[in-house]
Order: structure tokens, then C-alpha cells, then sequence
């Protein structure tokens, strides 16, 4: 058993499965990198997030703990598991920042409007599904946009994956409970090599066989 070890998102642990779709990024071969624009939902809700973020540029203050300060104020447990196709069945209370993106991309609750999934899962998901340890239970939260990183997809990126996430601003913010409370980002210091990490989600119980119905976790070096 791992005790009292505090857990932020680091970007290499974050549990995706695959799935297909539409690019919506090129690079041209002198390295300028072209985004193409997303429309987002035009809601009233989606209107007034986007003049926060682009017109008054304001933060809400948090008023809530992250994942990991709950985390060391009930000083749990975490078992340890070798593999991450398998792991063990968990409860969403152990990773409350576990989101699914659709219905086959997994994501993590950064904020209670925000999260971070992969950039490869692409931008035609409509919904975020939070808050419950079965899958097919979740609630589901509208997406209002879509946030590729311009070097997704650049030709002179070192590896096929790299700069491989985007960030998904939700219509409404995801209620702060203990099924579904947020995880604070890592910094690249708190990954060293021999580190140990959890890595979450619905994934295949065993490879490309059948995806999980309940949530499953792993913590692998």
C-alpha cells in the first residue's frame, strides 16, 4: 500500500482511449502552425464565459481543495498495481477529477468549468460525463468550446504525441462533491524518474477487448 502521497494532474499520466475524427490543425513545412477557429455553442451561459475569458479576463477565486489536499487531510491509501491495461475497480471518490470526454476519451476536472483531455480525441464531442463510478450513470455537462494547443499536429514536433491535449470549457460549472472535485496541475518537478503515478479511467480490462462499464486504476512507475 502507497500512503499519504499527495496526487496533481501530470499530462503523461492522464488515462485516453482512442478514438476517431477530424484534424483541426495543420503546420506547414516552415514550421507556422494554422488553427482553425472552433464556433462554440452560443448558449447564454456559454456568452457570459466567453466574456470572462476574452473581455474582463476574470478568475473566480477558489473556494474549493483539490483533489490531493482532501487527499492529505484523510490521509487515504492507494494500492498498487503493476499494469494499465487492467488495474483495480475503484470508486469515483478516489479519483473524483476523472471525467469521460464523449463516450470513449477519458479527461481529468481541472476546474469545475474546465478539462483537459487529449488533443488526438479531437473537438466533435458535445458532452463531459462526471461523477459516477459507472460509466453509464454519469452526468453529462455541455461543452461550450473547445482549446487544441497550436503545436498539436506540427511537422517538426520530436514525437507524434507531442503537445497531444486540449482544454474543454463546460456550459455550466460541475458541482464540487466528492464524486467530482478537481485536481491542481502538476509541475514538471513532480515527476522524477522511479516516481510512482496513478493512471485512471474505462478502459480495456485486457488489451483491445472490452471496455469497462465501472472505474479502473493502476499505479505504475
Amino acid at each position: 500500500m502507497a500512503t499519504g502521497r499527495s496526487h496533481v494532474l501530470c499530462l503523461c499520466a492522464l488515462s485516453i482511449v482512442l478514438c476517431s475524427g477530424d484534424d483541426n490543425i495543420t503546420a506547414t513545412t516552415d514550421s507556422t502552425v494554422t488553427v482553425t477557429p472552433y464556433v462554440g455553442a452560443l448558449t447564454p451561459d456559454c456568452v457570459i464565459s466567453y466574456y470572462q475569458l476574452y473581455v474582463t479576463r476574470w478568475v473566480p477565486p477558489r473556494k474549493y481543495r483539490y483533489h490531493h489536499e482532501v487527499q492529505i487531510l484523510e490521509q487515504q491509501t492507494v494500492p498498487l498495481k503493476w499494469r494499465i491495461v487492467g488495474g483495480n475497480a475503484v470508486s469515483i471518490s478516489s479519483a473524483p477529477y476523472q471525467v469521460l470526454y464523449g463516450l470513449y476519451c477519458g479527461g481529468a476536472l481541472i476546474s469545475p468549468k474546465w478539462v483537459i483531455t487529449a488533443a488526438h480525441c479531437k473537438t466533435k464531442e458535445k458532452f463531459v460525463y462526471a461523477g459516477s463510478t459507472n460509466r453509464s450513470r454519469s452526468i453529462r455537462y455541455k461543452i461550450c468550446a473547445h482549446f487544441l494547443h497550436p503545436l498539436w499536429g506540427a511537422e517538426d514536433n520530436l514525437h507524434s504525441q507531442d503537445f497531444d491535449y486540449q482544454l474543454v470549457l463546460l456550459e455550466h460549472p460541475v458541482p464540487v462533491t466528492k464524486n467530482s472535485r478537481p485536481i491542481a496541475i502538476g509541475h514538471v518537478d513532480d515527476i522524477a524518474p522511479g516516481t510512482m503515478v496513478s493512471v485512471s479511467g474505462w478502459g480495456y480490462t485486457r488489451y483491445k477487448v472490452i471496455l469497462r462499464s465501472f472505474l479502473g486504476a493502476s499505479m505504475v512507475l
